[in-house]
């Protein structure tokens, strides 16, 4: 009889220490959910196989200030105050986004569309969501 309650009270204690367990096992899971939070990116932001970002850019020169117009999913409005002559613009918004991004001006570059107001920036040492992120944050604080 005595050895039956002993093995009760075994079990019963196992059995607590399987609870404790699961839950420490389950409070561990749960802040790796929420850095796995993923967010839906415009087609105007992708990551290339090199790892830079791409950014379709609808540029606006001769404008009053520089800014973020829009972050849609065709393309992403930037306005500059430099005119569209001997490459000004262009610089211009390779140092604005640099600036917006928080990334060195080394790391921005225009790979496609230099004499149209159509472009494709890339942008290096950041990821695409981090880049969404801060467009979106700039644009929306106008």
């Amino acid at each position: 009889m005595r050895a039956a309650k002993i093995s009760e009270k075994m079990e019963r204690k196992k059995k607590k220490s399987d609870k404790k367990s699961k839950a420490a096992a389950g409070a561990k899971k749960a802040p790796a959910k929420e850095e796995t939070k993923k967010v839906a990116l415009p087609k105007s932001i992708t990551t290339r196989a090199d790892g830079k970002v791409q950014i379709l850019v609808e540029a606006k020169p001769g404008s009053k200030k520089d800014e973020v117009l829009e972050v849609c999913d065709e393309f992403v409005g930037i306005s500059v105050q430099a005119e569209p002559r001997a490459g000004e613009a262009n610089a211009n918004i390779i140092e604005f986004v640099a600036d917006v991004l928080g990334v060195k001006k080394t790391s921005v570059a225009i790979d496609k569309g230099s004499k149209s107001k159509s472009k494709v920036v890339e942008v290096a040492g950041i990821t695409a969501a981090e880049v969404y992120e801060k467009l979106k944050a700039s644009c929306d604080s106008r």
